[in-house]
């Protein structure tokens, strides 16, 4: 009766621990396992299916019957000219074109006069000026110098558009004697119109003296007035 038990224990002892087995080995072996590889997504691929209606055979037939019959291999094919048969012609090469003679202009036919035509103003000298100079150290006082004889002189002349004028005009040259006897001119007082201070310039330079040994050695003042003094 002991040995009948302890089978009996024994079994049931091993079928526990063959249970206990199984659960612990249900639990550990996705840690034993390698991961699972992801498999690729699939591709939904769509399938249409075209219901095509049958064709009728006596319409396939008339269709046939009225196609273009097949080109043979052997027979000869007309390959069209490049060119146009109405460009083929040469066609004449056109003649350059004579240009127009251009009229000239109105500024060509009437040229503008030229500032180079100008009237020649008279030549001006740097005259030097007595104004707080003494005299005594330009000559002797005890011996001054003696104005040379006047052999030329030529009147003041206005220019025409004040001969007429009712107001007198006045305008005062300074002017040095050189050796020969010449003058060099130049405008001490204005007379407030450039041609009448020209025309005063051109009649002083116009001017001789008799020859001396030097030059004057100061200015000479001269005044001009129109209508001169009786």
């Amino acid at each position: 009766m002991n040995g009948k038990k302890r089978w009996q224990i024994a079994i049931i002892f091993s079928i526990t621990v063959h249970i206990l087995l199984l659960i612990f080995v249900s639990h550990q072996i996705n840690k034993w396992l390698p991961p699972p590889v992801p498999l690729p997504a699939q591709e939904d691929i769509a399938v249409f299916i075209d219901d095509t209606e049958p064709v009728d055979d006596n319409t396939q037939q008339d269709d046939n019957d009225n196609a273009a019959p097949p080109v043979q291999p052997d027979s000869a094919i007309t390959i069209p000219s490049e060119t146009p048969a109405a460009q083929s012609a040469e066609q004449p090469e056109p003649t350059p074109s004579t240009k127009p003679t251009q009229s000239p202009s109105v500024e060509q036919q009437n040229p503008q006069p030229s500032t180079n035509n100008k009237k020649k103003r008279p030549q001006r000298y740097s005259i030097p000026s007595l104004k707080g100079v003494n005299l005594a150290d330009i000559v002797d006082p005890m011996h001054p110098p003696t104005l040379p004889p006047l052999i030329k002189k030529v009147e003041f002349t206005p220019p025409a558009k004040l001969l007429a004028s009712p107001h007198p005009i006045e305008v005062e040259v300074k002017y040095m004697i050189e050796a020969d006897g010449s003058v060099h001119a130049d405008i001490s007082k204005s007379s407030g119109d450039e041609d009448i201070d020209d025309a005063a310039i051109e009649a002083i330079s116009a001017w001789r003296y008799e020859p001396s040994d030097k030059p004057y050695p100061i200015p000479v003042p001269y005044q001009f007035r129109w209508p001169p003094a009786e």
